[in-house]
């Protein structure tokens, strides 16, 4: 009796195993036949049916061939294309640790920033008290100089009157001086009378 297991060994590493199942089917089929009637007839089916069944493991590899051909364009495509993602990974890293510094860079300077404006708002909270009380200061240094307006208004009345004053004093000085010459002339005309007089009578 013929070995079919053997058989299905010896081919299932050259074909597709289903094939070579079948062919050790056939042939451990044929080789029973064989045995019991060997005929002419037998042996021409027998060729016929192994042949046929030759064709289609044929085909079927050449099948298996293309697809494997086509399997391994894929995997070359997808191994080009898994290198490119790992070189577009490589630079998203990159791009990724340098947008996490910028971050930080930019997390540092916004607290710089809100620090600042909350000095500026300090300080602004202070300018505005400064401009409050500088507000009230001009509002009293208004109210203060229109007062030393209207004195000054009323000094200027009174100095007007006062030069008025000291003019007409001044015109009067002038008069009273020319009269107290007149008076004088007329005082020493009238003492040089009387001596002439006195010195007449004691002549």
């Amino acid at each position: 009796m013929i070995d079919t297991l053997a058989i299905y060994e010896k081919l299932k590493d050259k074909m597709d195993p289903a094939a070579a199942e079948s062919i050790a089917e056939v042939i451990g089929s044929a080789f029973t036949q064989f045995q019991d009637s060997i005929s002419e007839r037998w042996f021409r089916t027998l060729y016929e049916e192994t042949t046929a069944l030759r064709q289609e493991v044929e085909e079927r590899f050449a099948r298996v061939e293309d697809a494997i051909a086509k399997l391994v364009q894929v995997t070359e495509r997808h191994s080009l294309e898994i290198a490119e993602l790992r070189e577009a990974t490589q630079r998203n890293t990159e791009a990724i640790a340098e947008l996490r510094e910028a971050t930080q860079r930019n997390t540092e300077a916004i607290a710089e920033l809100r620090e600042m404006t909350q000095r500026n708002t300090e300080a602004i909270a202070e300018l505005r008290q400064m401009v409050r009380e500088n507000t009230e200061a001009i509002a009293e240094l208004r109210e203060a100089t229109q007062r030393n307006t209207e004195a000054i208004a009323e000094l200027r009345g009174a100095t007007q009157r006062n030069t008025e004053a000291i003019a007409e004093l001044r015109q009067m000085v002038r008069e009273n001086t020319q009269a107290i010459a007149e008076l004088r002339a007329a005082v020493r005309e009238l003492t040089a009378t009387t001596q002439r007089l006195e010195a007449d009578q004691q002549d």
